[in-house]
């Protein structure tokens, strides 16, 4: 993608707020603060990049890696041992593919097509190498687990076999149990009533679904396919069938105002 300007990069924390944002402020339903979101705006040491559509770069990105590979891993491996931590913790795995990649995303994802296929198999076996590695960290598999958390991406866009293995990995390594919540982030496209009993079959409880936008001409400005019939219909078969059930919505789309 571009790359950020300097001038985004090193926009000061005081820098007042531009023409653009005072004529969307002037379109604020009463009841918002708009004073509130100057004061934010102002408050933000770094710009978004809207021309770029670019968030600005971490600071890894910058400088590089403190340690990279087999040294990264010896780093891990100490501080692990130096925390002695025997509470509960939360697994959070990042499944980087989508059935196709949207255009206002963020998120480092790929969109699947045939030709990744053997991508997808090398990835998921290296993330059950890697999950093994941390199993074997003193103490790591006593410690409870109260979430297990699956983002992406659309983590349910790889093969069926692939997810499941992934999710039995981590019950095997680690001790989730019975209160343990399984989370996903998912696409109303890939929530079809088969989806869903898998997803539950495999011990899924709770769904964060981007919706984004229930705005039938939103949704096709988008690339959404659904229409938002099917969309609620589907969200609601999600809640009847037991999943707690989210939805991402996103402002700023084109066409969209503050009313």
């Amino acid at each position: 993608g571009s790359q950020a300007t300097a001038a985004t990069r090193s926009a000061p924390a005081d820098r007042p707020p531009t023409d653009a944002l005072e004529d969307h402020l002037k379109q604020v339903p009463a009841g918002i603060d708009a004073a509130a979101i100057r004061r934010n705006y102002a408050a933000v040491k770094e710009a978004y990049d809207i021309q770029a559509r670019r968030m600005p770069d971490p600071l890894w990105v910058r400088r590089g890696y403190d340690h990279t590979g087999e040294a990264a891993w010896r780093v891990l491996q100490r501080n692990h041992a130096a925390t002695l931590n025997k509470g509960p913790l939360s697994i959070y795995l990042h499944i980087p593919f989508c059935q196709g990649r949207c255009g206002f995303c963020d998120c480092l994802a790929v969109g699947l097509k045939r030709r990744h296929h053997d991508l997808e198999q090398r990835f998921t076996h290296a993330l059950m190498d890697e999950m093994s590695l941390w199993a074997l960290l003193p103490g790591l598999q006593e410690r409870p687990v109260t979430t297990v958390h699956l983002g992406g991406g659309t983590p349910n866009s790889i093969q069926p076999e692939r997810l499941q293995r992934v999710v039995h990995g981590v019950g095997r390594q680690f001790n989730c149990n019975a209160a343990t919540e399984w989370a996903i982030e998912s696409t109303v496209r890939r929530i079809g009533r088969p989806d869903l009993l898998t997803l539950g079959a495999l011990g899924f409880n709770r769904l964060h679904v981007g919706v984004q936008t229930l705005n039938n001409m939103e949704r096709q400005t988008i690339g959404r396919k659904a229409d938002p019939g099917t969309v609620l219909q589907r969200l609601q078969r999600a809640i009847e069938m037991g999943f707690v059930t989210s939805v991402d919505i996103i402002y700023g789309l084109p066409g969209q105002t503050a009313k």
